[in-house]
């Protein structure tokens, strides 16, 4: 590059200016690779917490339609008047299931942007899953 052949050319005039000359490119080369490196991990950190903040918001979403689904179980049960015996204690115990699991979810759910916040992650970075998990559904 352009920068190269200045330092090149200063470097031919004598000795100490090409230890010099030497020594800075070293250091631009340093730069450069710090750089790139910080913006990979940067973009890997970005990727990271995008990755599990979906995921999280996955899975509460499947929780609310278990819980969803099995209370409506549960009333198609009375409404035919079947709710007795095991029925009635596999019934209860999915809605005690699900409800656990929802609960599991969102508590889940409302630690990943807390955990962001203090780790300095902007928050435009979950905002993005959380618009893209609103377009998708």
């Amino acid at each position: 590059s352009e920068l190269m052949k200045n330092i090149t050319g200063i470097a031919r005039t004598s000795r100490v200016s090409r230890v010099f000359a030497i020594g800075v490119c070293g250091a631009i080369v340093s730069l450069v690779a710090t750089a790139s490196s910080a913006t990979d991990q940067y973009e890997q950190t970005k990727i990271n917490f995008q990755t599990e903040y979906g995921n999280a918001l996955t899975n509460l979403a499947q929780a609310k339609a278990r819980f969803t689904a099995s209370e409506k179980a549960l009333r198609k049960a009375r409404q035919r008047d079947r709710l007795k015996g095991e029925s009635r204690t596999a019934i209860y115990a999915e809605i005690e299931a699900a409800k656990v699991e929802l609960e599991t979810a969102k508590n889940n759910a409302a630690r990943i942007p807390e955990i962001a916040r203090r780790a300095g992650v902007p928050p435009g970075w979950l905002r993005e899953v959380e618009e893209r998990q609103a377009s998708a559904s």
